[in-house]
């Protein structure tokens, strides 16, 4: 598959303190990877790094380009991040300027706007002043203006953390049928059940990468889980529990399949 990202011996120090340790990282196209760690250990340094707002040792590559030699208006083209604050990124006085203000940025029309509108349910709250939502609906915005920028990478650090389950299971859904599009979605989440729609996970620990591969796989050690103070999705921590004392056989991802697993 081809790269849209590639790391190579990435480090990154904050005076003596080493945060990063020569990471080595490559990202695919069309990929949904979710990127866990416990507070402090370097995951959303990434973010900065990947658009060249801090310096680093090594090698940062995107969509073949190094991000040293990239102008910065060229990177946000292709690549966008969402933060967990969208306040700092607001400078209109409605929901429905903001959205505009993204379709204009790129080819996104009236339809496109009006689809995402209804897909991400914001249609009430158009005519609404952005400082004047709740958390949530501030990040429902953000990922419906992300979307409208329509770029080939998205990077989401905490950036659904404030949706209600209803909210954030729809916009996951949506990401979902996003990526099926085109789009390469990097998911930086401290919610475990964000795992169960990847197609990868990265665990990151003391600024080194402890854990990379694919969900299926590498969920059936929880060992690195708890060296790295990481939740395991509930289906997969009761799965582990339920096969410790021999009630299962093995790790589920799905709470249905679980069940089946019980009553047999």
């Amino acid at each position: 598959m081809t790269k849209v990202i590639e790391i190579c011996d990435l480090s990154f120090s904050y005076g003596s303190k080493k945060i990063l340790h020569k990471i080595n990282l490559n990202i695919e196209i069309n990929s949904f990877t979710t990127l866990m760690g416990s507070s402090g250990c370097g995951k959303s340094l990434l973010t900065f790094l990947l658009r060249g707002i801090l310096p680093y040792d090594g090698q940062i590559k995107i969509l073949n380009e190094d991000v040293s030699n990239i102008n910065y208006d060229s990177l946000k083209a292709g690549i966008v991040c969402l933060n967990e604050n969208f306040d700092n990124e607001i400078f209109v006085n409605t929901v429905k300027e903001e959205l505009l203000s993204a379709a204009a940025f790129s080819s996104a029309n009236k339809e496109d706007i009006i689809k995402i509108v209804n897909k991400l349910k914001i249609k009430k709250i158009l005519s609404y002043n952005p400082h004047q939502l709740s958390g949530g609906e501030k990040q429902l915005v953000a990922l419906a203006r992300a979307m409208l920028i329509k770029p080939k990478i998205l990077i989401l650090d905490n950036a659904l953390c404030m949706l209600d389950g209803i909210n954030r299971s729809n916009a996951l859904s949506m990401l979902k049928r996003w990526q099926k599009q085109g789009l390469t979605i990097i998911n930086i989440t401290n919610n475990a059940e964000d795992i169960l729609i990847s197609d990868r996970l990265i665990l990151v620990d003391g600024g080194n990468i402890v854990l990379d591969g694919n969900p299926k796989q590498v969920l059936n050690d929880e060992l690195p889980f708890y060296k790295a103070k990481v939740s395991l999705p509930f289906v997969v921590a009761l799965s582990h529990k339920l096969k410790y004392y021999q009630v299962v056989s093995k790790i589920e991802l799905n709470h249905i399949r679980l069940v089946r697993n019980l009553w047999k």
